[in-house]
C-alpha cells in the first residue's frame, strides 16, 4: 500500500510494535520541490506525527506512533514505530 501512495519503505514487526523504514517519502520530496528547507520538513513531519499520536491517545487506542530516526538530508531515511501499549 504505501509503495502505490509513492513510499519506498520497508516494514518489519516486533512482539509489540510495527517498524516502517523510509527511503523514499513523497511527502518530503513534495514539500522540497516548494521550496521548504530540511528544518522545516521536519518541524511539519514531527508535527503532523505528534497530532497523529495524540488523536490516537484521544480516541483510546492501544498503542501510538513515533519517529525514532529522522532522515539528515533527502538521501537518507526515516524509521517510524507504531507501539502497542504494555
Amino acid at each position: 500500500m504505501l509503495t502505490s501512495l509513492g513510499y519506498d519503505s520497508t516494514i518489519s514487526q516486533t512482539s509489540n510494535s510495527v517498524i516502517a523504514t523510509t527511503h523514499r517519502c513523497p511527502e518530503y520530496e513534495g514539500y522540497k520541490e516548494a521550496g521548504l528547507d530540511h528544518e522545516t520538513i521536519k518541524k511539519l513531519c514531527l508535527c503532523s506525527v505528534g497530532s497523529i499520536d495524540a488523536s490516537l491517545q484521544k480516541l483510546g487506542a492501544n498503542g501510538g506512533i513515533s519517529i525514532n530516526k529522522y532522515r539528515s538530508d533527502s538521501d537518507d531515511y526515516c524509521i517510524e514505530e507504531f507501539k502497542k501499549k504494555k
